[in-house]
């Protein structure tokens, strides 16, 4: 009877699911399964819808800032990927995505040097470089049948002028820069 007792206090101590990803601090997660939600770890009350459905994608990587206050997560289907993220503000949790727009000039010059229209891209957090920038690798690959690697710097700007989209992401605040092709 003690055993059992244990047991389940130990259960209700923490809410979080294996398949979790728990924030260093282990106050949040981001939990991945039909849709992607960010919790309290604790109680495993849903704090922020990040994504509506996975369907389609093949694999959910997510980077916790050390400091617990930012989150980046890419979604990858067979084809390409998007990232998308959340920071706290110190009174509530916010959602923001990467634009393509961001990209398109760097995505153009990779297509004119590698020869041809992009057809597919993948990429992979790095490391967090400072407290609100993460790196990010990628592969491209064109219709000449080349491909290329590249990086770049994502920086979290939640002071930056955002545009509330349709899905509930503050557009503008995630910010790709300093492009490099490998």
């Amino acid at each position: 009877m003690k055993t059992l007792f244990f047991v389940i206090i130990l259960a209700a101590t923490v809410v979080a699911r294996a398949n979790d990803s728990l924030s260093p601090n282990r106050q949040y997660a981001v939990r991945a399964q039909d849709v992607i939600t960010l919790i309290d770890a604790k109680s495993g009350q849903s704090l922020l819808m990040l994504d509506h459905d996975t369907n389609g994608l093949v694999k959910v990587e997510i980077a916790w800032a050390p400091d617990s206050t930012k989150v980046g997560i890419i979604l990858s289907a067979p084809r390409g990927s998007a990232v998308i993220g959340a920071w706290f503000d110190g009174g509530a949790w916010h959602k923001t995505i990467e634009l393509d727009a961001d990209s398109a000039g760097f995505t153009q010059r990779a297509e004119a040097e590698y020869g041809g229209r992009l057809v597919s891209e993948g990429r992979s957090f790095c490391a967090w470089k400072t407290a609100s920038a993460l790196r990010v690798q990628g592969t491209m690959k064109f219709a000449s049948g080349r491909q290329c690697d590249y990086q770049y710097l994502l920086e979290f700007q939640p002071d930056a002028q955002r545009h509330l989209d349709a899905g509930g992401f503050e557009e503008g605040a995630l910010v790709p820069k300093d492009f490099r092709l490998e």
